[in-house]
């Protein structure tokens, strides 16, 4: 006896329409025709592990549940519709907690911190990187670790930097005297024998 095939042909374009080469199951489909037939009422919508479109250009928020353009939403990689699942609106305020809650740390309020950020022209207290306006690459406030007295706010290379060198001026002078003698030649030695 004969194996049944799907009967669910595709377009596919340029090559004309293209048969599915499942086996039959019910309904004249393939299990996978078949159960997007029987979930969606169409065997032919592609969805996603969640059962969402990831092409949709709306897209609802979960706290205002108003129906908003998919622009109105930050993207998110780890996956679900790659976009979080509330609207910019409705996370601003979480940002704003959220930072308030990570300055509170180092006993230094949102004003404050905006007060030392005018007084640093709005850049790193050692390169001048701006923060950006987005707020993603926002500066580190940098601190005293004996003492937790904040020094100044410092973007993340200068932040690593002065953590690297373990927050002596020593180890920095001697890095500076180390870069200035090897400039006249143009290039570092770093294996010298």
């Amino acid at each position: 006896m004969a194996q049944r095939t799907c009967t669910y042909t595709e377009t596919a374009g340029e090559s004309g329409p293209k048969a599915c080469p499942g086996k039959h199951l019910a309904k004249g489909y393939c299990r996978k025709r078949y159960l997007r037939w029987y979930k969606y009422g169409d065997p032919s919508i592609k969805n996603n592990r969640w059962g969402r479109d990831q092409d949709a250009s709306t897209k609802t928020c979960s706290k205002c549940t108003r129906e908003l353009s998919i622009d109105c939403f930050y993207k998110r990689s780890d996956g679900y519709e790659g976009r979080v699942s509330k609207c910019k609106g409705c996370w601003r305020p979480t940002f704003e907690r959220e930072r308030a809650r990570n300055l509170r740390q180092y006993d230094i309020t949102l004003e404050a911190f905006d007060e030392l950020l005018a007084r640093q022209r709005g850049g790193c207290a050692i390169c001048g990187a701006v923060q950006s306006a987005k707020g993603r690459k926002s500066l580190s406030v940098d601190h005293d670790h004996a003492t937790g007295e904040v020094r100044g706010l410092l973007c993340s290379r200068c932040n690593t930097g002065i953590g690297m060198f373990r927050d002596e001026p020593a180890l920095l002078a001697a890095a500076i005297r180390y870069l200035e003698a090897a400039l006249p030649t143009g290039q570092l030695h770093l294996f010298a024998a």
